[in-house]
């Protein structure tokens, strides 16, 4: 099933699944430790369910990765806006 997420989530998941394998946790602990069914993680990993802010932050503290290192992966993708002049 292809994904219907912007390539900046797909980098954001990328991240996350690249700190689960870094860090030794499967699947299927990570899920335990969510209280969720393992299958939810494949499909956040596959980008066929979309994570919230909260399930985010659980997932990074799970990891033990800060946000500000996720967030630095992708920052360089985002625009930045200028504050309206007077």
């Amino acid at each position: 099933m292809p994904s219907f997420f912007t390539n900046d989530y797909q980098t954001l998941i990328g991240h996350l699944v690249e700190a689960r394998k870094k860090s030794g946790i499967t699947q299927m602990q990570l899920a335990q430790a969510m209280r969720i069914e393992q299958t939810l993680v494949s499909r956040i990993e596959r980008c066929e369910r979309r994570i919230d802010a909260v399930e985010f932050l659980h997932i990074c503290a799970l990891l033990g990765v800060s946000t500000d290192e996720i967030y630095g992966h992708l920052k360089p993708r985002f625009a930045v806006l200028q504050p309206a002049t007077k």
